[in-house]
């Protein structure tokens, strides 16, 4: 399992994992565990075909719809693509993830 939240794993506890996309730019990526959840605010930008620079910009925690705190995240990186195919995605960011859309 990789390190970090983005795994799902808060502490001892682990959560529904989501990846949301704002807009072409702006995204987040959302751990849930019951009324709790921990977001990850970032943005990206296309470097190629094949690789994509991510920078973490805020990290929100609420409880029951309500924000009780956020802070500055720094921190950026170059994801790279390995699959792209209906939905589903393959990348090395560095962790290796594998995301399939729901539609």
């Amino acid at each position: 399992m990789a390190k970090g939240g983005s795994n799902g794993k808060v502490g001892p506890f682990v959560g529904k994992v989501n990846q949301i996309f704002v807009d072409d730019t702006n995204f987040i990526n959302q751990v849930t565990l019951g009324p709790l959840k921990v977001e990850l605010l970032a943005t990206r930008e296309i470097v190629d075909d094949k690789r994509v620079r991510v920078t973490f910009k805020k990290t929100r925690f609420n409880l029951f719809g309500n924000t009780l705190k956020e802070t500055e995240t720094k921190g950026s990186g170059v994801w790279t693509i390995k699959f792209f195919e209906d939905g589903l995605r393959i990348m090395d960011t560095p962790s290796l993830f594998i995301i399939k859309a729901i539609k």
